[in-house]
Formats: structure tokens, C-alpha cells, sequence
């Protein structure tokens, strides 16, 4: 499977407690990422109005990794996704919450990369019984390898036959997609189309 480079390359992530999806907090997250969407010749007089009455904080966010306790060390978060919410997919594209794992808590997942070079991007999971399992990030998984950076997609599947919960849909869209399921062990790969 071929690994196209991320649409956003240097784009930092954002934190966002209690946040219900706002595009608005999005896009002035992305007007100071350094993503195209931020260039100044291409911000929307929306966006230069939204951005002048928010307060600094909320334009200069801190990295999500210091927001997000447990991280493996050989991590750092790193949001390379772009939000499509018209085609299903969340509005926040950085992490997802489901019941992985079937035991009833609430698992957090989040896109990350690896902390040294080559920075192979992937995502975490930091369930609610404390176990943490990654996926991509220099640790292959399926036909996905080592570097989700292919993927441009993401949102909670439904449960597999064989799984203990929701699994999660990894896809490139209109190309290949999985299903990225937890066994009780380990995180396993379910091709789904190609």
C-alpha cells in the first residue's frame, strides 16, 4: 500500500476540553498551525473577526501531548488530519473516545507520531483500565505498516465478530479502508476494501 504524504505536515494540535465540535475554535486553531487554511492571504474576514475577540489562549493553545497524560514517551500528538463532518467522519478528527476494549470505560484514542526521525505517524490508545496499545508510529499493524500517514480518515466502527467492542474504521477514502479491532490482547487489522 503506497504512503501519500500528510496534507499537513507542521500543523500543531489542539486541545479542546469540553469543545462540541466548534469549526469556528477549529479553524483559529489552524490560522496558528502554520497549515495553508492559517495563511493570512487565504483567512476569511470570519475568521480575522473570530480570531481578533478570542483571547490569546485560545489562539496559542499548548501541544496537546502536555493535555494528554499517558502518552508513551516514544510519542508526541500530532493532528495530520483535516475535518469532513459532511461525509461522516468527526469534527474533531485528533481524538476519539469509544468502548474498545468491551469493558464498559471509556478508551481514548489519539493521532500521533513518533518523537524522533523518521516521525512515523499512527495513533494510541489509552484505555480506561490504564493499558496503552499504538498503532502505526514505528510499530507496524496489518497491511497499514508502520506509518498511517496514508490514512486520512478515521471515526468509531461497530463491533467485529471476535472483538470485545467498537473497533476503529482507518481509511484512505474512496481507496482502502480497516478495521483496527482490540482481541483482549492486542490491536488487530481487519482489511475492509481496497
Amino acid at each position: 500500500m503506497s504512503s501519500p504524504s500528510a496534507p499537513h505536515n507542521g500543523a500543531r494540535s489542539v486541545r479542546c476540553s469540553g469543545c462540541s465540535g466548534s469549526v469556528a475554535l477549529l479553524l483559529l486553531a489552524l490560522a496558528g498551525s502554520g497549515c495553508p487554511r492559517g495563511d493570512p492571504s487565504t483567512t476569511t474576514p470570519q475568521e480575522a473577526s473570530a480570531a481578533s475577540v478570542m483571547p490569546e489562549s485560545a489562539r496559542s493553545p499548548e501541544p496537546l501531548a502536555e493535555a494528554v497524560p499517558g502518552l508513551p514517551a516514544s510519542v508526541r500528538s500530532d493532528c495530520w488530519l483535516t475535518p469532513m463532518p459532511d461525509l461522516g467522519y468527526p469534527e474533531n478528527p485528533c481524538a476519539l473516545e469509544a468502548d474498545l476494549d468491551g469493558d464498559g470505560k471509556t478508551d481514548r484514542v489519539h493521532l500521533v507520531a513518533e518523537t524522533s526521525a523518521p516521525n512515523r505517524r499512527g495513533f494510541v490508545v489509552l484505555f480506561g483500565s490504564g493499558e496503552v496499545a499504538v498503532a502505526g508510529a514505528g510499530r507496524a499493524i496489518g497491511h497499514g505498516g508502520d506509518n498511517l500517514a496514508w490514512m486520512n480518515a478515521w471515526k468509531v466502527s461497530q463491533r467485529r465478530r471476535g472483538t470485545r467492542g467498537s473497533c476503529l474504521l482507518v481509511e484512505q477514502t474512496e481507496a482502502a479502508s480497516a478495521d483496527i479491532c482490540w482481541d483482549g490482547q492486542s490491536l488487530r487489522w481487519h482489511q475492509a476494501g481496497d
